[in-house]
């Protein structure tokens, strides 16, 4: 059977969770990836709107039954072919994912870089110039 991404694993639940724990895990997900709370990722926006998606999904009984039946269709045809798998029914979420996804470290894109040489720099030039200061200040006092 090929892995199939669904609403459950955007949730990170089980497909056989209670309501209540769904409703733990969006809550909990939602504070940790809310964009107010990642200003500084990109990718917090959409993020937000594929947890709202799974989490809408899954909170109403009716539309939980028709994700529970695409998935049980759709992994009865992958067991059939290795075609890609759409990761979803929702229409904010028309992806598609090969077969068998290979996960690639992700390294920082190069504007963040450059933004973080930037802090670092200037935290060190700030550094310096204290130490600098309180020299000063400490060859001061000594000599009068």
């Amino acid at each position: 059977m090929l892995p199939i991404h669904s609403h459950y694993e955007n949730l990170k639940v089980a497909r056989n969770a209670p309501p209540e724990v769904i409703r733990a895990a969006y809550r909990s997900l939602s504070q940790k990836y809310h964009p107010d709370r990642n200003l500084n990722n990109p990718e917090a926006t959409r993020t937000m709107v594929i947890l709202n998606a799974a989490f809408e999904t899954l909170s109403d009984p009716e539309k939980r039954r028709e994700h529970d039946r695409w998935i049980a269709e759709t992994e009865a045809a992958s067991n059939a072919s290795s075609q890609p798998i759409k990761t979803s029914t929702s229409a904010q979420s028309d992806r598609t994912y090969p077969a068998k996804e290979t996960k690639q470290p992700r390294s920082t894109p190069e504007p963040a870089r450059k933004v973080l040489y930037e802090i670092a720099r200037a935290t060190f030039i700030a550094t310096v110039i204290v130490i600098a200061f309180f020299s000063l200040v400490i060859i001061f006092a000594v000599s009068h």
